[in-house]
This record gives C-alpha cells, structure tokens and sequence, in this order.
C-alpha cells in the first residue's frame, strides 16, 4: 500500500460503476455528504455487457475521474456468470486504457485468498478456490496491468441495511428476527467470521480515492464473531419471541 499524497485531495469527480449496488450506493451517498462530486452509473446508463460498451463508457471518463468498480454479477455460481464478469472487466480496462483516468478502485473481496489457519493479510497467498474467488481474482490481474494508479479493497463479509443478496449471517438473520421468524443456523452454527458494516467500507474507499492510495487493503474488523452469536445478539435486539434452531449440516 502506497498514497501519493500526504495530504487528502479532492477529486474532480468520482464515478461509480454500480452506483445503484449494495457497496456503490453506500460510497455515493457517502460522497454527497462530503460534497465531493460524484457520477452514479448504473446499467441503465451503461449496459457493460453490450457490444458498444467499452467506446459509451470511455466517452463519458475525464482525465481527473477517480473511478470505482463496484459491479459485478454476483456471487457467482457457474462457469456462465464467471464468464459474464470477465467480459465486464475487459470492458471498463478497454474504456480505461483509451481514456486514462486520475485513479482506478477496484472492489474485490477476501475470497481470492487461500483458507489458511494463520492470519490474513495482504501479503498473503491469493488461490481462490471458489468461482466466485476466481471472478475476483481474475478481475485483479486484469486490472493490475493498467497503467494508470489503481488501489484494490477486499472486504470481508459485509453487513447493513439494503444488502441485496439476504446472505447467510447479519442480514438474513435480522430480517428473519424482524419478521417474526425463527432463524436456522448450519450445525451449531459455531464458524468464526469476521464481518465488517457498509459504511466502513465505503467509508475506507472513500480514503483510499482521497489519498491516491495504490496497492490492496482488506477491509475487515480484526475480531471473528460465531454464527450462533451472531444470531443470539439479532434474536435479543428485536425483543420478539424468536428461537435459534441448529440444523443438521449437508456437507
């Protein structure tokens, strides 16, 4: 990790790929409040799929854009939806390498490191062995071969409101809570995660664009939380009758 920059900047303006998405609308709302100029892209401005794509996207980029890849098609479950965001990458790096920009974001995710007892960082061993690691990681490399200055951020588990995806933890077990439903835990529910909120993670991103910061951080809290605890804290906040089940694992 490296910053260009003892002192925070402005940028010109901050453009969001998948500013209507969970992480991206966090970090463009974040930057209205900072008063930071911000462009929102969503696919109804540019669909990174279509053919036109790369030369639609790199007409709207400037020369001192700070620009977030918050966009993907996730999480990825097969070969096709892997293949899909490959295709995304190599449109937003051929806009980019047409038209360079002040600095490049690319939000990946914990999962392209390898399982290991020992403690992660980000010098740590990158050997994916989910799909939808090998998305993320291939997207790294892809980018990591612009010439332009580029940070990476690999959050962890992320929780908070507007989350789209219901995943298994904070989220799914608070909604469960709040509408009167029990929540089922695999086994006892006893896997040690870290999670990290929404907002410190746009919150880190927006640091990373104000300081030019290159390299990668991963965006975690440092302590690792059990489901079951996890679950126990959703079931006692809503103040319901709700119970905890364990159920027995598949695998």
């Amino acid at each position: 990790m490296t910053s260009d920059n003892m002192t925070q900047t402005i940028p010109k303006r901050v453009v969001v790929l998948g500013g209507g998405g969970f992480i991206g609308s966090s970090l463009v709302n974040k930057c209205k409040k900072e008063k930071i100029p911000v462009l929102s892209i969503t696919r109804n401005e540019v669909n990174l799929n279509d053919v036109e794509a790369s030369k639609n996207l790199a007409k709207i980029l400037e020369p001192d854009d700070s620009l977030v890849v918050a966009c993907a098609v996730a999480p990825v479950k097969n070969i096709e939806m892997l293949i899909e965001n490959l295709n995304i990458a190599e449109t937003i790096a051929d806009a980019v390498s047409e038209n360079p920009i002040r600095y490049f974001l690319n939000i990946s995710s914990d999962a392209v490191y390898q399982d290991s007892k020992q403690l992660l960082s980000e010098k740590s061993y990158r050997a994916p062995t989910s799909l939808h690691g090998i998305m993320h990681l291939a997207r790294e490399v892809r980018f990591e071969m612009l010439t332009v200055p580029i940070g990476t951020i690999c959050p962890t588990l992320i929780y908070g409101p507007n989350d789209p995806h219901n995943g298994y933890g904070p989220n799914l077990f608070l909604r469960n809570a709040l509408d009167g439903q029990d929540i089922r835990l695999f086994g006892k529910g006893e896997e040690l995660r870290d999670h990290i909120y929404i907002e410190d993670v746009s919150s880190l991103c927006l640091k990373m664009i104000l300081n030019n910061i290159t390299g990668r951080i991963n965006a975690v809290t440092g302590k690792v939380t059990s489901f079951e605890t996890i679950a126990d804290h959703c079931s006692n906040l809503v103040n319901k009758n709700i119970s905890v089940h364990y159920t027995k694992r598949n695998g």
